[in-house]
């Protein structure tokens, strides 16, 4: 997102008192807007193909079965991002057939970690934008998740 994308958006946040994306399409359809190629440029074919798409992946992301039948229960997706496929392929596999594959069962958990990891740092960035760190960290450890924060001495 550029700078202008941001002071764009910061404008319709101050128009509309929030932002959402039902907003950012409305504000779009003016023929001068500098969002309207972006999102109302496809032909009605591609953005329904489009929509049928983020249909699909939604269902095929909803789907869960049980590992354990507890306590705890413990639940799982049923199907991940392959894991042997390039970050602009698109793709799913089965859990279950992953984890029969030891090399892709870790590539499948580094994904995952991965994505975590980017989920702290966008905590850790929001905290400090916020001025919020010290609570952020208690969140966490809330949460069982102790780590030590990379602007925290090692003292503390």
């Amino acid at each position: 997102m550029s700078n202008d994308d941001e002071n764009i958006l910061i404008e319709i946040e101050k128009n509309h008192g929030r932002l959402t994306a039902e907003i950012v399409v409305e504000e779009a359809k003016a023929k001068g807007h500098p969002f309207h190629d972006r999102i109302w440029g496809e032909s009605k074919e591609e953005a329904a193909h489009q929509r049928r798409l983020d249909l699909a992946r939604k269902i095929i992301r909803s789907v869960r079965f049980v590992i354990a039948k507890g306590p705890p229960i413990i639940r799982s997706p049923s199907f991940v991002r392959d894991p042997e496929i390039k970050p602009s392929e698109p793709g799913y596999r089965q859990v279950r057939r992953i984890g029969e594959e030891r090399d892709s069962a870790l590539r499948s958990l580094q994904l995952e970690a991965d994505r975590i990891r980017g989920s702290l740092s966008r905590g850790d960035s929001l905290a400090s934008a916020y001025s919020l760190e010290r609570e952020f960290e208690l969140m966490l450890g809330d949460i069982g998740i102790l780590r030590q924060w990379p602007h925290m001495e090692a003292a503390e």
